[in-house]
């Protein structure tokens, strides 16, 4: 049985991860509000349920603004447009 040993980041690794990380939390800043507020407390570790009733909302409706929300970032990322 082989052990695989986890190597340690590469500096230039850690790098483009922080200025990913910083990058991600500017463009949540972005974001509209209605997506915004759920997407904060889900990575916060809310459940939608408590997230619909935080925000007056149906599960429905966070789910979906979940959603929106994280495809508009991904987009953002990846292609630099909404």
């Amino acid at each position: 049985m082989k052990i695989l040993r986890m190597m340690p980041p590469l500096p230039e690794d850690v790098l483009i991860g922080a200025e990913v990380a910083q990058r991600l939390m500017q463009l949540v800043q972005e974001l509209p509000l209605l997506y915004r507020e759920p997407l904060q407390l889900k990575a916060l570790g809310y459940g939608n349920a408590e997230i619909a009733s935080a925000l007056d909302l149906t599960e429905s409706t966070v789910r979906q603004r979940i959603v929106r929300g994280r495809i508009i970032l991904w987009r953002k990322l990846h292609d630099g447009k909404e």
